[in-house]
């Protein structure tokens, strides 16, 4: 691993670009940037420009907050520097000194007080006229996060065989420095079985359509990488049609179930990020489809099942 720390020549200001993610409770980009500043004058931050390029990403988990300073100068070269705290104001802190010193060697370890301005004796003659500014609100960081996605995915029990699915949802939920982070997911699925033939009988098919309700109370995270355990009901509709036989006809049923699942997610480019979950269902509801004339159980759901699923999403902020 390559050094963090580089020169700077004289007094003018080294361009670079800075990319930042972080918790909403944790301080703001601008924040970063004047801490930076504080130290050392010979570095400009921006978001866009030429430059070296540092990007500092802050997560929480189990232990704590963790950052990651990563930097690529003018040659390609890459270099990383953890930093871990209890707080992510002082994890933030430690990462900005790490960057002044990577473009200044000479960068104070410790923020320099702003220099205080000496009023000129026309700014402190006093008016009568002028009302007194109202002091700004401090900005303040939505702790809520909205995500959605769409995926693929397969349950059993359900059908005769295995069910091949497609879906999509919307999740609206918290995000900040413990493990409390509930969310709650709502989505649609849609599985069909394709016809299957029934022994000395006929044939017939079946489709699976539901909406899902997940709650997520917690959420254990490090760099990049989330797990959720959750509760999920399902409710909708089996749907049998029969073919090849006299009479046949389409029959729907309600569907309902609940069960627990786990789900990984993996954020390699935020927004962006994949989730993978798997789970066990307990079904609430098990109608029985059959042909009349014979009397034949064409086929009856489990009373257990699982589910695995894989979704591609974006989540704001």
């Amino acid at each position: 691993m390559s050094s963090l720390a580089g020169a700077a020549r004289g007094d003018v200001a080294v361009p670079a670009r800075l990319e930042y993610s972080a918790p909403p409770s944790c301080p703001t980009e601008a924040e970063l940037a004047a801490s930076v500043g504080a130290r050392t004058p010979r570095v400009r931050l921006a978001r866009d420009g030429a430059g070296r390029a540092f990007r500092v990403d802050v997560i929480f988990g189990a232990g704590g907050y963790v950052g990651r300073l990563s930097s690529v100068d003018a040659s390609g070269v890459r270099a990383e520097r953890d930093v871990t705290g209890e707080s992510c104001a002082e994890v933030v802190d430690a990462l900005a000194l790490v960057l002044a010193l990577a473009v200044d060697p000479m960068a104070s370890a410790s923020p320099r007080p702003a220099p205080a301005e000496t009023p000129s004796p026309a700014a402190s003659a006093p008016t009568r006229d002028a009302p007194t500014p109202a002091a700004p609100s401090p900005s303040r960081t939505s702790p809520f996060s909205i995500a959605a996605g769409i995926g693929v995915g397969a349950v059993h029990g359900v059908g005769p065989d295995p069910l091949l699915s497609v879906g999509g949802f919307v999740e609206g939920g918290l995000r900040g420095a413990t493990a409390w982070q509930p969310t709650v997911r709502l989505g649609a699925e849609r599985a069909a079985s394709g016809t299957f033939d029934v022994p000395a009988s006929g044939s017939a098919s079946f489709t699976w359509t539901v909406a899902t309700l997940d709650l997520c109370p917690v959420r254990f995270s490090t760099a990049a990488l989330g797990f959720s355990p959750c509760l999920r009901s399902d409710l909708g509709a089996l749907a049998g049609t029969g073919s090849n036989i006299a009479s046949p006809r389409a029959d729907a049923r309600a569907w309902a179930d609940v069960g627990l699942i786990g789900r990984g997610e993996w954020s390699p480019m935020p927004p962006v990020f994949l989730d993978v979950e798997a789970g066990g269902l307990v079904a609430l509801t098990r109608p029985r489809f059959h042909f009349d004339v014979p009397d034949v159980t064409v086929h009856q759901p489990s009373a257990f099942g699982a589910i695995v699923a894989v979704h591609a999403g974006g989540r704001f902020p």
